[in-house]
């Protein structure tokens, strides 16, 4: 007797073996997906439990400002600010308008302190320096412990020539805190804190739990993809034989 040939089980094209890799590499994207998933919820959780500290938490006593560690922090300090250096930075913007960010050491028992007092508008042209009042008297003032990932070179700061209060192009806090003896961390002033000009927003520098959802969408259409091609080029061509 002979056997109907449509009834028969056509292997697809590749055989046992391409079927398996594409069984890993379906298990893969769909692991990396999960992965992702899970790392967007995780920095969830970090991003809301930094603005709770920053918004609700209690600041910490300056004794227990670590350098580099202490990031997103809220922290009083008692002091006085330096009378004969600020730096101030240019092409800095604040609700889309081209401004400068002031920043002047602060003078504690404890040791000096780079003090980000907020964004302050062009008045006039943009290459003269703007004015603005340092406070002489001891204060107390509020801000934040702010992470400064990426210190840009700026020439700048090695110019000899130029007077203080010295204009420079990008943020360096690691050449300010070597050029003013200060701790290298840059304190963000919160918006009720004295000697405060224009606050600058608060946006976390941690990477957005959106990206990593992104990342995790985008193995899942990769997967598809893969499990797309093997049917038509394999399944599909295999069917059409």
């Amino acid at each position: 007797m002979k056997s109907n040939p449509s009834l028969a089980v056509r292997r697809p094209v590749g055989g046992l073996g391409l079927g398996v890799v594409v069984v890993l590499a379906v298990l893969a994207t769909i692991g990396l997906s999960t992965w992702q998933f899970l790392r967007g919820l995780e920095k969830q959780n970090e991003r809301t439990t930094t603005v709770r500290d920053i918004t609700e938490g209690n600041p910490i006593t300056i004794q227990e400002y670590r350098e580099n560690e202490s990031y997103y922090q809220r922290i009083q300090l008692v002091g006085s600010y330096d009378q004969h250096h600020t730096y101030v930075v240019a092409f800095q913007r604040h609700e889309q308008l081209p401004g400068f960010w002031i920043i002047t050491p602060f003078h504690t028992d404890y040791g000096s302190f780079l003090v980000n007092r907020g964004w302050i508008g062009i008045h006039g042209s943009y290459h003269a320096l703007p004015q603005f009042e340092t406070p002489k008297d001891t204060i107390t003032i509020s801000g934040v412990v702010w992470p400064e990932l990426h210190n840009v070179k700026d020439k700048a700061y090695q110019d000899q020539d130029l007077r203080w209060p010295k204009r420079v192009n990008r943020m360096n806090i690691q050449t300010m805190a070597e050029q003013t003896n200060s701790f290298a961390d840059e304190i963000r002033l919160v918006h009720d804190s004295p000697s405060v000009l224009t606050p600058i927003k608060l946006h976390l520098n941690q990477s957005s739990p959106a990206l990593h959802w992104g990342y995790a969408f985008q193995w899942l259409v990769i997967g598809a993809l893969i499990v797309g091609a093997y049917w038509f080029l394999a399944v599909r061509r295999g069917q059409l034989r």
